[in-house]
């Protein structure tokens, strides 16, 4: 009986390349990196000009670009990944960043000069709270779900993330995911976190200028308590994020820790202090 001749095989480890990701310099000369599944890396300069070479990476660094999908196999197909959004660089899409945020700004004063002549709506709410409570909610209700629905739109419209709203019911809040705006540039970004912000701006100028009555002492109520919680900078709002864009840093706040700067924090405490009182106060003017 013959010999039969048994064939080894040695392992190929799989060649690994750069994917297609969205990638923009940081201030401080690293890279912020977005990859096909939305997820966002930093990156040093010295990694990013090995990524042509991976063999030149340890090991463990290799093994996070891999797992972060900013690196993947030469072999594989991905096609069937999370389209990536890069920014729209059309003039109709600035023009409408652009108006968005004056409108937002116009309608600011607008509410302020309001506010100023008529004093704040909180007192008349909380008399229709305490009178009429079901008239209160009734109104209360759809307001804040149909205002949060807009807020968010405008997020969605001017970051191009109109695939995807993340609900957190116990929490009562619904965001959309902004993770890649990070490589657009500063303009693009700020339209896309100002937008839903400027929008209720604008709803609270026509609450406080065109509409009457309860519906809108109640809706400028709650429009004035979201725009001051966005102020609460040490939660994660519209500004905390605004501010991460300004320090061209993704993780400026938690690179901070507890060194978060004195003024973000009283700016924070105020805001929650005032947003209390604004309620607390026409609360106990009832038993009075």
């Amino acid at each position: 009986m013959g010999n039969i001749p048994i064939l080894s095989r040695e392992k190929v480890e799989p060649i690994y390349v750069e994917a297609h990701a969205l990638k923009r310099k940081l201030k401080n000369g690293d890279w912020v990196y977005i990859s096909e599944g939305n997820q966002l890396l930093i990156l040093s300069d010295e990694v990013v000009r090995k990524l042509d070479s991976p063999e030149l990476i340890d090991e463990e660094s290799l093994t996070g670009l891999i797992e972060s999908g900013i690196l993947v196999e030469q072999s594989s197909s991905i096609d069937n990944k999370v389209k990536l959004l890069q920014e729209p660089m059309s003039g109709h899409f600035k023009t409408l960043s652009l108006l968005m945020i004056i409108c937002g700004i116009v309608a600011f004063f607008i509410s302020v000069i309001e506010v100023f002549t008529k004093g704040f709506p909180f007192e008349s709410a909380v008399n229709i709270l305490f009178t009429k409570p079901l008239k209160f909610f009734l109104i209360a209700i759809p307001i804040s779900i149909v205002s949060t629905a807009f807020h968010e739109f405008m997020h969605m419209m001017f970051s191009g993330s109109s695939n995807k709203i993340n609900v957190n019911i116990t929490k009562a809040v619904a965001t959309v995911p902004m993770t890649h705006v990070w490589v657009w540039s500063r303009f693009g970004r700020g339209a896309a976190i100002m937008s839903g912000m400027s929008l209720d701006v604008v709803f609270l100028a026509v609450f406080l200028t065109v509409f009457d009555g309860g519906f809108a002492t109640i809706g400028a109520s709650i429009l004035i308590t979201r725009l001051i919680w966005q102020f609460i900078i040490t939660k994660k709002t519209d500004i905390n994020i605004l501010i991460s864009f300004i320090t061209d840093n993704p993780f400026y706040f938690e690179d901070a820790g507890y060194g978060v700067p004195f003024l973000v924090k009283m700016v924070s405490y105020t805001s929650l202090l005032m947003m209390l009182l604004l309620w607390i106060i026409p609360i106990f003017n009832q038993f009075n």
